[in-house]
């Protein structure tokens, strides 16, 4: 049975730019640290981050190579373990993340997925530009 932790409920801001909703988040691997500009997206399974973010945070691959369909086409990519990310005030350890480039013109840095929004119940108000985000305890 899920429950809900008592009045515990994090609220970003909803950065609508170029039809995308954005926020930043802080990475931590080891000693490594980083931050991302990245879009919330309930279309992707997996949370994305490009290559050269992962190379920076020197993540070890965790699978072979394969392939994933994208909105721009079938990719090659490889699974990572990132130590570390924070959303707002919450943060999610040994999260799976898949390393893909992402289209220029989106000036994105990856893509938060349902692999770690299936954590929250999440509710995008657009009256109030607001996401609110509330973790679910198994």
């Amino acid at each position: 049975m899920q429950h809900f932790e008592d009045n515990f409920m994090f609220i970003l801001p909803i950065r609508s730019t170029r039809n995308l909703i954005t926020a930043y988040v802080r990475l931590f691997h080891g000693s490594k640290r980083g931050s991302a500009y990245v879009a919330l997206d309930t279309g992707a399974t997996s949370t994305l981050l490009t290559p050269s973010l992962v190379q920076q945070l020197e993540l070890e691959p965790t699978t072979a190579p394969y392939q994933i369909a994208s909105a721009t086409g079938v990719e090659m990519v490889r699974g990572y373990r990132l130590g570390c990310m924070q959303l707002g005030e919450e943060k999610l350890e040994n999260l799976e993340i898949t390393a893909m480039p992402l289209p220029g013109q989106l000036q994105l840095d990856g893509l938060i997925g349902l692999n770690f929004l299936s954590h929250f119940i999440v509710t995008f108000d657009f009256q109030i530009m607001q996401v609110r985000m509330e973790r679910i305890i198994a």
